[in-house]
């Protein structure tokens, strides 16, 4: 069935069906409306969109196109004048409608961008106020706007709970009044202080907080005055922190002013430039601490050169590892005393990078110096610089091979080592060692290995040697060691050698054998030894004093007078004998200017002279020949009441030879006299030592010995 006829009314109905589609085509797509056209039996499905892009005069063409084409697909049907007809029919209404459509359709547009233009002006202001409120809010600091009668008229969430109040409770409140009681609102903005200045707040809480204000002034266009705009940050706890800062600081700093040591910080350069240091830099160095600081002069300029290269390489590594570093080193000081220092330091970061470094350095000068001598002492005696046994004993074992035989040894023992500790001190003793250890030096080879075996003991370790060069030495050294001078003795020694050839023999059994021949010389030129050192103690002493040898002689006639009239034995005569050459042999250790001096003693040296008693005494017991009268030699200067010394013992407590020797000696004194004292006659010194029996002497000695000096003794014979 075909919707088009040939009759008038068939075109008039397509003309206006076409017309109703055409209008309601350009309707729906005015109003943006989904719509569906039927044209000539054939289904269009048209978008409001699609007709948006085309136009309304694309509408009216596309429409005539298809109405056409129907025509041409059913030509037999309809008469192609019809078809003409109806298309520019069409054409020129879709044109028109088209045109109308268009104009229409461009207004549309405008007004609503227009519209929507203005929307999106207002929404984008909206968002851009929020957003920079939302900004302002979470701002770090306090912003405040205050209009020209003082009154705040903005300020943000941070202000507010600054202040501790809302936002609506501060709007139109009087700054200066009610916040800023400090400031004179009238002059405030004319001050020198206004665009920045520190002062008080007065919360809503009542509580005083210290504010930083940053302000600038507000202008109109003519420049007058509108306000003040603010911004401000609460100090108040980092006041505080930089209060308490500062007090750490300040005790920081006299801390480190008086804590041993030099306290540093330094940048991490080339030459660790100082950035702070104590005043221990100046006796660690000698240098001002100021040339340091100042740059004149750095620490580096000071280490040994040989040390400087460890350190820089110890620092660098500690510093790539972060930790701490250790360091131990030299410096040369303004004298040019070389100073051993100990460094303990580490780097400072800041944002994980080396700020600077900081530390502690100590002299440790004493402490490597005792250190070295523990080292030192270790394998070396201390007061003669040889080897000591332990070492000895080391080297002893080392060298106890086939390769090294023969081997020899020689040991030596110093004679008279005792005697002069007991009369001179150990210092003279030290010195005698000190002789000693030279002559061993001098006397043998570089090979040799020279030791300090004992006290007075000295060894020496002889590889590759035959007894026949062993005893050559041994004769060097005895020889070398009687040359050596010393003021109160001879030097001697006595030496034993010993040699093994072959391996089985242990090296205990060669020293064994060379301590029992040195012993056996000892004991056989014991009694030589003791006598030279006696004689040398005599000559000394006659030397410094006035014990000459004529007193001695005159004492040993008048004792053993007085002794054969109270028949002791010969035994007791002989002691008397000895006893009157060395009863003063303490004196030996008395200075010359006191023996000798003319005026009165002090108190200390009265208390000097009365120390010889017991120094002869403990010369006596170190040679048995003359131990016999050590008591003797002790007490001889005590008296019959008590009252001498060094014990006060009194009456027959003393020693009877002690007694004997005391009224002689006095007696020779008083005739023959001293410088310090006028000689008398003989009847005056009998009369004295009357007159001092049973206090000073023993009563019955002193008159046996008057009555043989009054029954003709005469002395002339001995003078």
């Amino acid at each position: 069935m075909y919707l088009f006829k040939k009759s008038d009314s068939t075109k008039l109905a397509l003309i206006a069906i076409g017309a109703i589609i055409i209008i309601i085509s350009v309707l729906l797509e005015f109003f943006s409306f989904p719509y569906v056209t039927i044209s000539g039996g054939i289904l269009t499905i048209y978008s409001a969109i699609w007709f948006g892009v085309r136009g309304g005069f694309s509408i009216s063409l596309f429409s005539c196109f298809i109405i056409l084409i129907y025509y041409f697909v059913n030509p037999d049907q309809y008469i192609l004048s019809n078809v003409i007809t109806s298309f520019f029919f069409y054409l020129f209404l879709g044109v028109i409608v088209g045109l109308f459509h268009d104009r229409l359709k461009e207004s549309q547009k405008q007004l609503i961008a227009a519209q929507i233009s203005q929307r999106n002006v207002e929404k984008s202001l909206e968002e851009e106020r929020n957003r920079f409120k939302q900004y302002l809010d979470i701002a770090g600091v306090m912003l405040l706007a205050v209009d020209s009668d003082g009154k705040v008229t903005y300020i943000n969430q941070k202000g507010c709970d600054l202040l501790g109040c809302n936002f609506e409770d501060i709007i139109g409140e009087n700054w200066f009044e009610r916040f800023f009681p400090d400031v004179d609102d009238k002059n405030f903005i004319n001050s020198d202080k206004f665009s920045e200045l520190e002062s008080y707040v007065l919360t809503y809480n009542q509580q005083k907080r210290l504010f930083h204000f940053r302000n600038t002034k507000l202008t109109d266009s003519e420049g007058n005055i509108e306000g003040i705009l603010s911004s401000a940050e609460d100090i108040t706890d980092r006041r505080q922190t930089e209060n308490d800062l500062k007090g750490s600081e300040e005790k920081f700093r006299n801390l480190a002013e008086n804590i041993p040591g030099v306290i540093y910080l330094c940048h991490y350069d080339k030459s660790y430039s100082m950035i702070y240091l104590n005043q221990d830099i100046e006796s660690l160095t000698g240098y001002d601490k100021s040339d340091f600081l100042e740059g004149k002069l750095n620490l580096t300029d000071l280490i040994l050169e040989k040390d400087l290269d460890t350190i820089n390489k110890q620092v660098t590594r500690a510093i790539e590892n972060q930790k701490p570093f250790y360091l131990i080193y030299r410096i040369k000081d303004v004298l040019g005393q070389i100073k051993w220092l100990e460094e303990k330091g580490i780097g400072v970061y800041k944002e994980g990078k080396l700020n600077h470094l900081e530390g502690h350095i100590s002299d440790i000068t004493a402490r490597k110096e005792a250190e070295e001598r523990i080292r030192f002492l270790s394998f070396y005696d201390e007061l003669t610089g040889l080897y000591n046994r332990r070492f000895f004993n080391e080297e002893l074992y080392r060298l106890d091979t086939v390769r090294q035989l023969p081997l020899s040894i020689i040991l030596g023992d110093v004679n008279g080592l005792k005697l002069i500790n007991d009369t001179f001190g150990h210092f003279e003793g030290d010195k005698l060692l000190l002789k000693a250890a030279e002559a061993f030096r001098e006397s043998c080879r570089k090979e040799d290995v020279i030791a300090r075996f004992g006290g007075d003991e000295f060894i020496v370790l002889l590889p590759k040697t035959t007894i026949e060069e062993a005893n050559n030495i041994a004769n060097r050294i005895e020889d070398n060691m009687k040359q050596k001078q010393l003021s109160h003795i001879p030097p001697s020694m006595s030496l034993g050698v010993a040699t093994k050839d072959l391996a089985h023999i242990s090296v205990h059994q060669l020293i064994k054998e060379a301590e029992d021949k040195m012993y056996e010389k000892k004991l056989l030129k014991s009694k030589q030894v003791r006598s030279d050192i006696l004689q040398s103690l005599l000559k000394t002493l006659r030397e410094k004093s006035y014990e000459t040898e004529r007193h001695s002689k005159r004492l040993e006639v008048l004792s053993v007078k007085i002794g054969e009239a109270l028949n002791l034995p010969l035994s007791e005569l002989q002691k008397l004998s000895i006893l009157a050459k060395l009863h003063d042999i303490g004196k030996v250790t008395i200075a010359r200017t006191i023996l000798k001096k003319k005026t009165s003693l002090t108190t200390e040296e009265w208390k000097t002279i009365k120390k010889h008693p017991e120094t002869g005494y403990k010369i006596a017991l170190s040679a048995p020949e003359i131990a016999p009268i050590a008591e003797c030699i002790l007490y001889h200067h005590e008296r019959w009441d008590g009252q001498g010394y060094p014990h006060g013992i009194e009456g027959d407590e003393i020693p009877l030879l002690s007694r004997i020797i005391a009224i002689v000696d006095s007696y020779d004194v008083m005739v023959s006299g001293r410088c310090y004292k006028k000689s008398m006659p003989k009847e005056s010194a009998f009369k004295e030592i009357e007159r001092c029996s049973g206090r000073q002497f023993d009563p019955n000695l002193a008159r046996v010995f008057i009555d043989i000096m009054k029954e003709g003794t005469k002395l002339d014979t001995i003078s």
